[in-house]
């Protein structure tokens, strides 16, 4: 008549070895050697990038350079032209 409820069985604990994170090593930028073919194949893009990026700025903007500091585009009146600025800010931490 009654269906019997089968006995339920404890589950073995499941051990996990835990492993710790593994950090990556970080250098600082100054620590990387710039190569030649560095310099040839990556550098010119940074710059043509940073240049294309100064160009599409607004006045009043600005743009941050990586450590180094930050750029601002500035408007400027001078005998009735009227011309941009750029002024460059260094950051404290570059000496």
């Amino acid at each position: 008549m009654f269906k019997k409820t089968p006995k339920l069985k404890a589950k073995k604990p499941t051990i996990k070895l835990v492993k710790p994170p593994v950090k990556p090593i970080r250098t600082k930028p100054s620590e990387i050697p710039i190569t030649e073919s560095l310099k040839n194949k990556v550098l010119p893009h940074i710059i043509a990038d940073f240049a294309q990026a100064l160009k599409s700025l607004k006045h009043g903007e600005s743009i941050r350079f990586g450590r180094l500091g930050t750029f601002k585009k500035t408007k400027r009146e001078v005998n009735g032209y009227v011309g941009y600025q750029y002024s460059f800010k260094a950051h404290s931490l570059v000496k």
